[in-house]
């Protein structure tokens, strides 16, 4: 089941023909597309357009909207600072193929074989190299303190509070996040 649908991205099988990941840094993931490319993905850029999404209150995106567009008209965004909770895209690791879709101009796509695979290849690697977040780890942390757990560790570790994350409406939250997210959700619609 895919609770996301997305049309204009660059789809990348990872694992699959010629299609891997090759280097994740700070800065930059590498990696091969399925033609064969050596590409790469700033990091730094998708936080950057994630943190003008959420200032604009666009986020999350819908499939249509040109972040591109969006971002060539904010002066200085190259040198914008980025600030804590840096997210560099959105994830559906409970979708069938799981995915990870940047937040980069080319709106890069990697499907990955199952759970397990998304996990180890790409979302571990990705937080270990530059503390980088996805759509939705920090959601997980704003369910369960929604749900009542006032002060409890969220994905990877971050501390939420619940006066916090009862400004958000949970309803938005639940279409992206995984399995074990939405069941924290329950009951809370």
């Amino acid at each position: 089941m895919r609770f996301y649908n997305f049309k204009s991205v660059e789809l990348v099988h990872i694992d699959v023909g010629s299609a891997m990941i090759t280097g994740i840094t700070r800065e930059t993931l590498a990696y091969k597309s399925d033609r064969n490319e050596s590409l790469t993905v700033d990091l730094e850029e998708c936080a950057r357009i994630y943190q003008c999404l959420r200032q604009i209150e666009a986020f999350p995106p819908r499939d249509e909207m040109d972040w591109g567009t969006l971002i060539d008209a904010v002066p200085d965004f190259s040198t914008q600072p980025i600030g804590w909770g840096a997210v560099v895209g959105l994830r559906g690791a409970a979708d069938d193929p799981p995915w990870f879709q940047f937040l980069n101009r080319r709106r890069t796509q990697f499907e990955f074989r199952d759970y397990d695979h998304i996990q180890s290849v790409l979302l571990e690697p990705l937080f270990a190299a530059g503390r980088w977040h996805t759509y939705p780890d920090l959601c997980t942390g704003i369910a369960q303190a929604v749900a009542g757990d006032v002060e409890r560790q969220g994905s990877k570790g971050h501390r939420v509070m619940a006066g916090v994350a009862r400004t958000i409406e949970v309803g938005t939250l639940v279409g992206v996040m995984d399995k074990k997210e939405r069941d924290a959700c329950d009951g809370m619609q």
